[in-house]
């Protein structure tokens, strides 16, 4: 459109040939900066706009995440531990090791670094008793079940598809304890 109308002014004027290209020439370069201005600046507000939904995004998850751990740490499983000094004696049998790499949305459920999901119910025996047992406060087991924590127990059928934890002994992140 600008160049219809230069060329339309141009042609009333008398001008040299050499002119008329060279400021022809200088408004299409003026033109071609002002496009690349243009398109520099949706690009830039394309890729804030996108930061902004990573950003609100990553940030949702993380409110997320925490509520879910919130509503975990207000189940208390040391509560369940029970130290009987007046029990047996004995060896306990371990046939459930590993690292919970997944944990359910109850909480009481997790699977281990085996590939083997362990289920928590209210008959399980949680923590170590018997006359040579540390007090529950010096056992090494943490209030929920959470990725990364250590899990020693035992089951009746480790087999099982669905394994139902008869004991767990062990419930401890060694790298980053709840408590100390």
């Amino acid at each position: 459109m600008m160049n219809e109308k230069y060329k339309n002014a141009i042609s009333t004027i008398q001008a040299s040939d050499k002119f008329k290209k060279e400021t022809l020439q200088k408004l299409n370069k003026i033109k071609g900066k002002r496009r690349y201005k243009v398109e520099m600046t949706k690009k830039i507000l394309i890729g804030f706009a996108a930061s902004l939904v990573l950003v609100i995004g990553i940030m949702s998850l993380n409110m997320y995440q925490s509520s879910n751990n919130a509503d975990l740490a207000k189940i208390d499983l040391t509560e369940r531990i029970v130290v009987d000094p007046n029990a047996p004696s004995g060896d306990a049998v371990v046939n459930i090791e590993g690292i919970i790499v997944e944990v359910s949305d109850d909480g009481l459920s997790f699977k281990l670094d085996n590939g083997k999901w362990v289920k928590i119910t209210d008959e399980t025996i949680i923590g170590i008793s018997g006359p040579t047992a540390a007090p529950k406060e010096e056992q090494f087991f943490e209030p929920t079940f959470r990725v990364g924590n250590s899990i020693a127990g035992f089951t009746l059928d480790e087999n099982a598809n669905e394994i139902i934890a008869y004991a767990i002994y062990t419930n401890w992140n060694w790298e980053d304890p709840i408590r100390k």
